[in-house]
């Protein structure tokens, strides 16, 4: 008898870090969404310990901070309450066209920020792992060419 190549398992499908679940959407959602369009304004924002109290009264289900920003962030890719600014104060709904310039002006300083750190980073590992596998890896190769063009 000859020895079959045993074929490995197909891993299960993950689901990404900030999905959620049907569970979520169906349960928890409406409840941050009713509670969001209460928070007019900056002085009535709410922060992710309001907002986990409050889904915790209306459900009985506890989330952690890192599940109450998933649920913020469905609801605010999938527009289910528009114009909600994350402030240090917590999360609101803008009242004024200017708070969303400025809260735009923001984002997109941090973008830059964070893509300076990405391209330092890139630099530092160069030199440091440039013999290493990962780094010479096509996707990396084509992402380091194409910055260089620029």
């Amino acid at each position: 008898m000859k020895n079959k190549k045993i074929q490995p398992k197909k891993p299960a499908t993950k689901r990404k870090k900030n999905a959620l679940t049907a569970n979520d959407q169906k349960h928890l959602v409406p409840v941050v969404v009713k509670l969001l369009k209460t928070a007019k304004g900056h002085s009535k924002a709410v922060n992710n310990t309001y907002i986990k109290r409050y889904v915790r009264h209306q459900t009985g289900i506890s989330l952690y901070p890192h599940q109450v920003r998933s649920i913020l962030h469905h609801i605010r890719t999938k527009g289910l309450v528009n114009c909600v600014i994350a402030a240090h104060a917590g999360y609101f709904i803008a009242t004024n066209a200017n708070e969303i310039v400025v809260y735009r002006k923001a984002l997109q300083k941090r973008i830059k920020e964070i893509a300076h750190i990405s391209a330092a980073i890139r630099k530092q590992a160069q030199g440091q792992f440039a013999k290493q596998k990962q780094l010479k890896s096509r996707k990396m190769r084509k992402t380091i060419t194409s910055k260089r063009k620029k």
